[in-house]
């Protein structure tokens, strides 16, 4: 069994989709980076790309810990704190920590409504199906 785990990382390592898709996460990255700075240009508060992208760090750093679902809370105290950090006035972050949190999450929630009703399964269901999964471990 480790023989295999091994043979598997090994050829993940030097496979070129590897590097394509650690590049196309950079992106990904980078544009979601580039979204919080348009974000705070729309609402007024105009910093450089660079602390936005060191905002978007804070952010994502800021998340990681376990917290409400959709990070509810901790995604607006990261932003916050981390605009704070950069001169931001309290006031102005707090604000613009919901506006941003609701713009950028709003999407994410409806495409994965669209793609929880093309399943054709319901939340119900999907809870219930968690529910017997775990009386089976």
């Amino acid at each position: 069994m480790l023989k295999t785990l091994e043979g598997g990382l090994r050829s993940i390592g030097v496979s070129w989709l590897s590097a394509g898709a650690f590049l196309l996460s950079l992106l990904i990255v980078l544009l979601q980076a580039a979204a919080l700075w348009v974000l705070l240009e729309a609402y007024g508060i105009p910093v450089s790309v660079w602390v936005a992208g060191a905002v978007f760090l804070i952010i994502r750093f800021g998340t990681v810990l376990p917290g409400a679902p959709g990070n509810l809370g901790l995604y607006q105290l990261s932003c916050a704190f981390g605009l704070t950090i950069f001169g931001v006035e309290k006031t102005a972050a707090a604000g613009f920590s919901i506006v941003a949190f609701v713009l950028l999450s709003f999407p994410l929630w409806v495409f994965g409504a669209l793609a929880l009703g093309r399943t054709g399964m319901t939340l119900a269901s999907v809870k219930a199906r968690i529910k017997n999964k775990g009386k089976e471990a």
